[in-house]
């Protein structure tokens, strides 16, 4: 807190008062996660400010957000306060490359090119960039194959 004196005209003195310095209620990543190239937005909130700016952008609303592409793995802003007195906060925005999947193929123990309903076959893949992989709604994080059985849906 800071004290702050102002002039009282019907008694002609200097009076003292507390007042409050600008507060961060947030400054965060919207999505808790961002991937390089990709849209993402960073949002605030703050209270007892007069106005705020957002550094490599300019001035914006007490409460708002901001859409931006990162096109490094960390980038850096700082948003600024103003009011009764200054404050300021960065937000480091840490990007990974998007999920990528490197090959994904089907392969079975006759050496046949068809395959039928029935079949059990291996399915092989590799990716990168990922947090975790799911097929047919299992979690198979972690392995690189899974046999199947070849089933036919109706609809």
């Amino acid at each position: 807190m800071a004290t702050e004196y102002v002039y009282n005209e019907l008694t002609g003195e200097f009076e003292e008062r507390e007042v409050q310095p600008p507060r961060f209620k947030y400054f965060r990543l919207r999505n808790n996660k961002a991937f390089l190239n990709t849209p993402c937005t960073i949002e605030w909130e703050v209270e007892n400010a007069s106005s705020v700016s957002l550094d490599r952008v300019g001035p914006q609303s007490l409460v708002g957000f901001f859409t931006f592409r990162p096109h490094e793995l960390t980038s850096r802003w700082t948003l600024r306060a103003h009011g009764e007195g200054d404050s300021e906060l960065t937000l480091e925005v840490k990007a990974s490359p998007l999920p990528k999947i490197l090959s994904f193929k089907a392969t079975q123990r006759r050496n046949n090119e068809t395959y039928i309903v029935g079949d059990r076959i291996v399915l092989n893949w590799n990716a990168e960039f990922y947090d975790q992989i799911r097929l047919n709604g299992n979690d198979v994080t972690g392995l690189s194959s899974a046999e199947v059985k070849l089933t036919s849906e109706q609809n």
